[in-house]
């Protein structure tokens, strides 16, 4: 990740690892950003366009995101960047031309843009033509009305951002069963499992310990229809590569239930001695994101300057951890 800070100059903290142990550095920067006159939007955004450029990054991208805050119209960036002679208007479509059409180590660019128009901004017109321009596509573009809205909207990005560059897997283990038994899985905290909306339902092979013909509700998984057991003891575990929610979201897991199929009542029995914390293990896999937030940093977000900061650090808390 990288961070921009902007008013009339650019503040930069350079893209480097984000993860759990080095969260802290990112939103140190953050508190640290001061609050001066000044918008030089297209030119914080041009940046960091050059930085994804220029970075060195891991192979194993699957994501490349700019996410702009802005309460403002540009001020200044055509005194930082005279190539444009002083046309705003043909630096802000140079930089949507980039936005578009630049690719980091193959991959198109997502760029966000979040607007809550301060109430210096008479050009009501401008500043939704400054959020649709710095965004690569007209849902990217959000206008809001509060800082809570703001702090909503970099949650929802951080959320899809994550789920996209994570892959689940899920184990669960349970006791071998009478040949041809119906196993589900629920995800969803019912009180009978007919009731659920995501689960996993397959059949118990007792020849060779799989669950067959499984089906997926709510959700979905890799693995297929066929998965092919692990056997310790009387209990068989089961793995279930890449799941999750059929929106894209990671599958919940503090509700896992196991429940068998008797045939003879046409009703599922709970296993009550079956636990997610002793029957299954979830494993996340994370590939690498490169992610720049660009920061509006001008004198006219005033009080709201403080809240701006705290929903950038919640932004990132959300994409070094998966959670605030």
């Amino acid at each position: 990740m990288g961070v921009i800070g902007f008013n009339s100059g650019l503040t930069t903290k350079p893209i480097s690892l984000l993860n759990s142990s080095t969260r802290y550095d990112f939103t140190n920067f953050v508190n640290g950003m001061t609050s001066q006159n000044g918008t030089v939007l297209y030119y914080a955004v041009d940046n960091a366009i050059d930085a994804l450029v220029a970075a060195t990054l891991p192979t194993d991208l699957v994501n490349v995101a700019i996410i702009t805050f802005t309460d403002g119209l540009d001020q200044g960036s055509h005194m930082l960047n005279q190539t444009y002679q002083g046309d705003n208007a043909a630096y802000l479509t140079a930089v949507n031309n980039r936005i578009r059409t630049v690719k980091i180590q193959g991959k198109p660019i997502s760029a966000y843009s979040i607007g809550i128009k301060g109430n210096d901004v008479s050009d009501e017109t401008q500043f939704m033509a400054n959020l649709q321009s710095l965004a690569n596509t007209a849902a990217n573009a959000t206008k809001v009305t509060s800082m809570t809205e703001v702090n909503a909207k970099f949650q929802e990005i951080a959320a899809s951002l994550y789920n996209e560059s994570s892959t689940q897997s899920i184990s669960l283990k349970i006791p071998g069963q009478a040949n041809e038994t119906k196993i589900r899985f629920t995800f969803d905290n019912v009180s009978n499992a007919a009731n659920s909306t995501i689960y996993i339902e397959g059949t118990y092979s007792f020849a060779d310990k799989s669950l067959k013909n499984v089906t997926y509700s709510g959700c979905s998984s890799s693995s297929g229809a066929t998965i092919a057991g692990t056997v310790d003891g009387i209990f068989v575990t089961y793995t279930f590569a890449d799941i999750k929610e059929t929106s894209g979201a990671a599958l919940p897991t503090d509700n896992i239930q196991q429940w068998s199929y008797i045939s003879s009542t046409s009703q599922w029995q709970i296993n009550s001695e079956f636990t997610p914390d002793g029957n299954t293990q979830t494993i996340i896999d994370r590939k690498s994101a490169v992610i720049i937030l660009v920061l509006d940093c001008s004198s006219s977000l005033g009080s709201e300057f403080s809240t701006m900061q705290s929903n950038a650090n919640a932004f990132i808390y959300t994409m070094a951890d998966g959670a605030q």
